[in-house]
């Protein structure tokens, strides 16, 4: 069994395999809390900065999640600075 899903193409060559574009909605407000359920998980805001909710903390712009990721906790100081503007 094959576990790829492709989009526009017959063989993924990834788990998801999109051969085209993708469209993701806008938000005014954080989508969903950012918890561990959604860890991981990407978001666009209405000023168009891609967000991802990152260890179940908080809802971190993009290139910020990528610096903060990986450290041993985030602090407060570092989450207000990269939070999202929602």
């Amino acid at each position: 069994m094959n576990d790829s899903v492709g989009i526009g193409t017959e063989i993924p060559q990834a788990t998801l395999d999109v051969n085209g574009f993708m469209r993701l909605a806008t938000n005014v407000a954080e989508p969903v809390t950012c918890d561990a359920s959604v860890d991981g998980s990407i978001a666009l805001t209405s000023g168009y900065e891609f967000c991802v909710c990152v260890d179940g903390a908080g809802w971190l712009r993009l290139a910020a999640a990528a610096h903060i990721q990986g450290r041993s906790s985030m602090s407060d100081t570092a989450t207000l600075a990269h939070a999202c503007n929602w």
